[in-house]
């Protein structure tokens, strides 16, 4: 909906600080809260806590990088606002979702297509067919496409980026790694592994990604962020959790 206080000549403004700057797009990015029996939820700003500013500042300048988090940070939820603003401000930006199934790799998609809904209208360029699997915008022939981790999901595609989230389940996390890497390979784009670590099993390929990272082995830069990263969790809230689990 028009902001009848807003000309064309200050949206134009506005829009090309946003180009510029992915902290003032990310102003005008807005979050779907679910409500609950405590929460009335709704469409609210984004709260930029410390580590989500920490990994905007890395999504800004690492090509290779490894997040390994715990759960309900929003870490998943900035990446998605950064992708979608790269695709609004690169013509011909490309990016490839993965997850280890098509239904989350659909729900990593649905993040963006959220965050662009609740956009202000000057910057929500005509999207392309709707589809389930991917959000495109012809006018600036950029695109963001989900697929499920298959061992050769991506091969063929020349990429901006690539996101595999819970990257740790993903059943074939090596195969597609080495099938879909040299998607990214050619154009110098960014791959970005996110991950939920589990305490029974660590011998996957993002653990390994991650701890070969934090030893300065393999390009990536490594990023880790506890459950108190975020705020209002503190001891109270843990014993809480503790006893509902």
């Amino acid at each position: 909906q028009k902001d009848p206080e807003l000309t064309l000549q200050e949206a134009l403004v506005e829009m090309d600080r946003c180009q510029q700057e992915y902290a003032y797009f990310a102003k005008f990015c807005r979050l779907v809260d679910t409500p609950s029996l405590t929460n009335p939820g709704g469409i609210k700003p984004f709260e930029p806590w410390p580590h989500l500013r920490t990994t905007a500042a890395h999504l800004l300048s690492d090509r290779l990088l490894v997040i390994m988090k715990t759960r309900q940070l929003g870490v998943s939820y900035e990446i998605a606002k950064y992708v979608l603003w790269f695709v609004l401000t690169h013509p011909g930006g490309h990016w490839m979702l993965f997850s280890r199934g098509e239904a989350e790799a659909i729900e990593l998609l649905a993040k963006c297509k959220r965050i662009y809904a609740n956009l202000p209208y000057w910057l929500q360029p005509k999207t392309g067919n709707a589809s389930a699997t991917e959000l495109s915008f012809p006018s600036l022939n950029s695109k963001i496409r989900a697929f499920a981790a298959t061992e050769t999901a991506g091969i063929s595609y020349t990429a901006s980026g690539i996101v595999c989230d819970e990257h740790a389940e993903h059943p074939y996390a090596e195969q597609n790694f080495l099938a879909a890497k040299p998607a990214i390979d050619s154009c110098g784009g960014q791959f970005i592994s996110v991950f939920t670590p589990t305490g029974w099993e660590s011998n996957n390929f993002a653990h390994t990604l991650f701890l070969e990272a934090a030893q300065h082995l393999n390009g990536f830069t490594a990023l880790a962020f506890d459950c108190w990263q975020r705020p209002g969790r503190d001891q109270a809230w843990w014993d809480r959790t503790y006893r509902e689990t």
